[in-house]
């Protein structure tokens, strides 16, 4: 049980590119072969990872985690506090339009004014990542959280 732990810290820590299926099945292969104690398996590794109320036995899936931890540095980027990255935006927008700081900020009045009387001028219906990152408020256990709705996609 202090293996999974320390393998999620790597996934998460290390930037690597999206390893290849041959990488996650071989993982796999390592696994089952363990579990059996190099037998022939006896159950399936798809019915050993589906979840308890889908008749599994809820054994971790090592691909998901990794998108989890993955996915876990776009939520953070997502929900950033340092807001340093979003003033570099503005300045940005305002050298590419040319404009002075008044005029810049009368622009986004009228931006912000346009989007509350329109509703549907940018509204776009979600996709189920949007409300996977929408919905997860904290840090702690988010992991867990984004491989438990990655499972039931």
């Amino acid at each position: 049980m202090t293996v999974w732990p320390k393998v999620i810290y790597l996934f998460q820590s290390i930037p690597l590119n999206c390893p290849s299926r041959f990488f996650f099945i071989s993982l796999n292969k390592l696994i089952t072969s363990f579990r059996w104690s190099q037998k022939r398996a006896r159950i399936k590794l798809s019915s050993l990872q589906a979840p308890l109320n889908k008749g599994g036995l809820n054994l971790p899936n090592i691909r998901l985690y990794y998108l989890a931890s993955q996915s876990r540095n776009i939520w953070c980027w997502l929900n950033r506090t340092f807001k340093l990255i979003g003033s570099q935006n503005t300045l940005y927008l305002r050298e590419k339009f040319d404009m002075p700081p008044d005029k810049f900020c009368k622009f986004l009045q009228i931006r912000n004014w346009v989007k509350m009387k329109t509703p549907s001028f940018t509204n776009i219906a979600e996709t189920s990542i949007e409300k996977m990152f929408r919905t997860t408020s904290t840090q702690k256990g988010l992991i867990s959280k984004l491989y438990a709705q990655l499972v039931e996609m």
